[in-house]
């Protein structure tokens, strides 16, 4: 028996124990530390840019073959389209019991680049983005200190702060959100362009001519023919001044510089801005690794942010908007406030009633089985996250039962006479079934939660693992170590005392032996309280509000902006000035960052960005003091804005935990005739 086997060699115990301490700590140091668990990645847009083409056009000639494709792939769950002048995005997502998701995301990239000949000679190649259902771990902004409206210098250095980001071990990826991009543009007067023989359309053709793509000629070399490529895949700046332009039906031939203005500038009109705080800026969404400790990793990022802030002080200033490591820290100090209360608890009332050696041993087991259960997760890559924590703290009033349970079989045997090692032996054989039996139980009412397929299980799945983990180990320890350092603080069975053996109050022992005499003589009556308490439970149960997943307690809020499709970025951006006004308003909320004409960057795991290159849409992260009631917040706000913004949809969101979705309740209406479906859906809403 192992415990017998501890118990004649100390020195094994110790080192035993030396090493559950060594595992837990170097796995607590080096396992991934995230803010929400990873998410397969089972949303995906196929994006189709169709120049000049209608709604109905681009969902004849684009989204219908697209569509088609899609029905062949049997792990796709849903498919929705969205059509509007000159583009078309399609909406993938896989079915929950798919796993493999990177093996379809290449089957579908292969479908889709065989579908490009179906498609119209004017059409763009289909692009699919495969949405990482997580948050950026950072997000940073670059504003102008010299013109708030000027965004010119801001895009240019924001470029060296994203490669220097990148630069950071554990990078993955950095997006851009709030950059227009340039363009080189020739402005030719009139009147010039009357004293030539040509057109617009006839020198816009010789420009793309001379930065076509076409090979410079072929190589032939025993028997092998090999295209030679001149490479200028997009025309400088520097050279566009001299591209030379026929001047009609006199053959001659004169410079571009001679008869145009030419300059770079920002696109106009912008597709997209970025309000950080009412000023134009520039924004940086960056991923870390999932194998990254992002409490780390933020501290780099901010080292780097302060060398370019010293070094562009007097031009731009760059500046954290978001980071998960406030999050992460908190989650650990949460984790570690409760091992200390939960451990100092059990110390009290155990030396209360159990005296001191049966508190050192039973305050002992509590750390030792938490940090078997983080080297399980270590060993099963389960990274620290809230989910995983929550599990610990859930786990915390479980992992103290065996221990106290063994604890006090072996003193008593003990105390009755037995020696040491019979005390050992006989407690262990006579508990192990009952407790081998109730952490059976335990793990398998856990179990169904661990299992659960999909979004759902791959968030929640965590905290039942380790919740089984815990209990298990718990079990362990209590049929192997407990029993044998318990013994081995040799037990006098001779002395009394409040340190010894604890604290016996005779009146509630008194109480406690009749109900259970009661309860044997007449057990229908046990039986029927056992089962009344449950169903009392239950009925009581039914007028809790009933809601899957509980809102976050982020200080942290979204509001989104919709107006008619047909409307332009200019319309949208003074409806968000009436509603930053507002917003700025309430004296809970501290910053708005707004995004126009597309999703604001992922600010948390469930907030997916749906909306790309869309003129007619925007949304907002909005910080809130701490400690305000958000949802009251939401409310004002969303009253507030109802009353002054009449023309367009606002939603003023409170993030939720969970898979993502739109809203609680969708309701999806089909058919040929548009009038008729607007109709419809008018009288459901």
């Amino acid at each position: 028996m192992i415990a017998t086997f501890l118990y004649k060699n100390p020195r094994l115990l110790l080192l035993l124990i030396g090493t559950i301490v060594v595992a837990g700590l170097t796995s607590l140091m080096v396992m991934p530390r995230l803010e929400d668990p990873v998410l397969g990645k089972r949303v995906a847009v196929i994006s189709t840019v169709f120049p000049g083409a209608d709604a109905r056009q681009v969902e004849n000639l684009v989204t219908v073959p697209i569509e088609e494709l899609l029905t062949s792939i049997a792990e796709i769950k849903q498919v929705r389209a969205n059509c509007r002048t000159g583009i078309s995005n399609v909406v993938v997502e896989l079915k929950d019991d798919v796993y493999d998701v990177d093996r379809v995301w290449i089957l579908l990239r292969s479908r889709i680049a065989d579908i490009r000949a179906k498609l119209p000679e004017s059409c763009f190649d289909p692009q699919l983005d495969v949405f990482p259902l997580k948050a950026y771990s950072a997000i940073v902004s670059i504003k102008s200190k010299r013109d708030t409206n000027d965004i010119s210098l801001s895009r240019r250095l924001s470029k060296q702060l994203r490669n220097q980001i990148l630069e950071i071990s554990g990078t993955e990826k950095v997006d851009v959100f709030g950059d227009p991009g340039e363009e080189l543009v020739a402005e030719i007067q009139p009147a010039t362009l009357a004293s030539l023989s040509t057109s617009i359309g006839a020198i816009a053709a010789q420009i793309r001519q001379e930065n076509s793509d076409q090979p410079g000629g072929r190589l032939s070399s025993d028997g092998a023919a090999t295209l030679v490529d001149i490479q200028k895949a997009t025309l400088p700046s520097d050279r566009i001044a001299d591209v030379l332009i026929s001047n009609g039906r006199s053959g001659e031939s004169i410079t571009l510089s001679q008869i145009a203005l030419i300059e770079k500038r920002l696109v106009e009109p912008a597709d997209n801005f970025a309000l950080v705080d009412g000023q134009r800026g520039i924004v940086l969404g960056a991923f870390a690794n999932d194998d990254q400790q992002i409490d780390r990793w933020a501290t780099q990022l901010d080292a780097a942010i302060e060398n370019f802030n010293s070094v562009y002080s007097d031009e731009v200033q760059a500046q954290i908007l978001f980071s998960q490591r406030k999050h992460i820290d908190q989650r650990m100090l949460t984790l570690l406030q409760n091992l200390a209360m939960g451990t100092a608890a059990v110390v009290l009332v155990v030396l209360l009633l159990m005296g001191w050696r049966s508190m050192l041993v039973v305050g002992l087991a509590l750390p030792l089985s938490a940090l078997i259960v983080i080297t399980g997760m270590r060993i099963m890559s389960i990274p620290i996250h809230q989910m995983s924590v929550t599990g610990l703290i859930v786990a915390l009033g479980l992992l103290i039962d065996n221990a106290i349970v063994i604890v006090e079989e072996v003193r008593s045997r003990i105390v009755d006479g037995d020696s040491p090692q019979e005390s050992i032996a006989q407690s262990v054989r006579h508990l192990g079934m009952p407790l081998f039996g109730s952490t059976l139980t335990t793990a398998l009412a856990f179990l169904p939660i661990a299992t659960l397929p999909g979004p759902s299980g791959e968030f929640v799945g965590s905290i039942a693992v380790s919740v089984i983990l815990a209990i298990c180990a718990s079990f362990v320890l209590a049929m192997t170590l407990i029993p044998a350092l318990n013994a081995l603080l040799k037990i006098d069975p001779d002395r009394t005392g409040l340190l010894s053996h604890g604290l016996s109050i005779g009146v509630l022992q008194k109480v406690y032996e009749k109900s259970l005499s009661w309860v044997f003589r007449f057990p229908v009556i046990g039986i029927l309280l056992g089962v009344l308490l449950p169903i009392w439970g239950f009925v009581v149960a039914q007028n809790l509000p009933q809601q899957f997943f509980p809102r976050s307690d982020r200080n942290q809020i979204q509001i989104e902006v919709e107006r008619s499709a047909r409307d332009s970025i200019s319309a949208v951006k003074e409806t968000v000035e009436v509603i930053r006004q507002v917003v700025a308003e309430n004296k809970n909320v501290e910053h708005q960052h707004w995004f126009l004409g597309g999703s604001a960057p992922t600010f948390y795991y469930n907030v997916v960005p749906r909306r790309r290159g869309t003129p007619f849409y925007a949304q907002a992260i909005v910080d809130v003091r701490g400690g305000s009631a958000t949802d009251k917040i939401v409310n004002d706000l969303q009253n507030a804005i109802d009353d002054r913004v009449l023309d367009s949809r606002i939603i003023v969101r409170q993030l939720e935990q969970g898979p993502p979705f739109d809203a609680p309740i969708e309701v999806r209406v089909v058919g040929p005739d548009l009038a008729t479906l607007q109709e419809i859906g008018s009288q459901l809403r």
